[in-house]
């Protein structure tokens, strides 16, 4: 691919909005974080709950999950 090309794919990228249909996503993770968290999320602060979302679920990596035991 020459540079030419590649910032015409950059540029067409960069204008589209990648949070389109991301609702169902954002509402899981508030949930899953209210989960973990145990409280009814009205006082966890933004910043916060962004630290969580960049963390991810330390769970998903483990072969039992102990939160269902």
């Amino acid at each position: 691919m020459d540079d030419s090309t590649f910032d015409k794919m950059l540029n067409r990228l960069m204008k589209q909005d990648f949070s389109v249909g991301t609702d169902a996503f954002r509402d899981n993770l508030l949930e899953r974080c209210k989960d973990v968290l145990g409280t009814d999320g009205s006082r966890i602060d933004d910043d916060d709950l962004d630290m969580l979302a960049a963390a991810g679920d330390a769970f998903s990596q483990l072969s039992h999950d102990p939160r269902k035991s």
